[in-house]
């Protein structure tokens, strides 16, 4: 696992694809087991927040923070947990698909180990919220980001920009 200096108390739009930007779901049990492992270790890390989020079939998209009592500290913790999700999730992948979908190639189910950008501002925190929630939309999976079951958001007392904005269209997602 990589060793990375992310802070508490910092949004991060974490991100991660299947390995060669192959498929990661295939069903819709595949969407449901992903959420299931990931609404099983928030139980396990009560700390972490997933504001937003989208799966779609070959990648996912997080906008997190790891709240503390000691802003400014170094966090492990999401480091522990996206590990965890994606070592539960590729399990069962390679536990259901073997030889079906790898056809004979050996390799990781994910592209190596998640991304994370860090927000540094209100503003690329609203861009980041918008791009993350409308990314079916953007991938053509669907014309209304409503149709989308796979992406959602969370409003909470400490996430406030709840208000989309529309996308500038100098935005840098961090990746592609």
């Amino acid at each position: 696992m990589q060793k990375r200096n992310l802070k508490k108390d910092t949004y991060y739009h974490i991100y991660n694809r299947g390995n060669t930007k192959e498929r990661l779901f295939f069903c819709e049990k595949d969407f449901e087991r992903f959420g299931k492992t990931i609404a099983r270790y928030l139980q396990e890390f009560p700390c972490i927040r997933i504001y937003v989020w989208c799966f779609l079939p070959n990648h996912f998209h997080f906008l997190v923070s790891e709240r503390s009592s000691k802003p400014g500290l170094e966090s492990k913790e999401i480091s522990i947990f996206m590990h965890r999700i994606q070592l539960a999730y590729a399990m069962y992948f390679n536990s259901k698909y073997k030889e079906l979908v790898k056809q004979g190639k050996k390799g990781p189910v994910f592209e190596g180990n998640f991304r994370s950008k860090e927000i540094t501002d209100e503003e690329y925190l609203a861009q980041v919220a918008y791009y993350i929630r409308h990314n079916a939309v953007k991938h053509e999976i669907v014309e209304d980001v409503r149709d989308w079951v796979w992406a959602g958001a969370t409003p909470t007392e400490d996430f406030p920009i709840m208000e989309y904005v529309e996308l500038d269209p100098e935005f840098d997602p961090g990746f592609e």
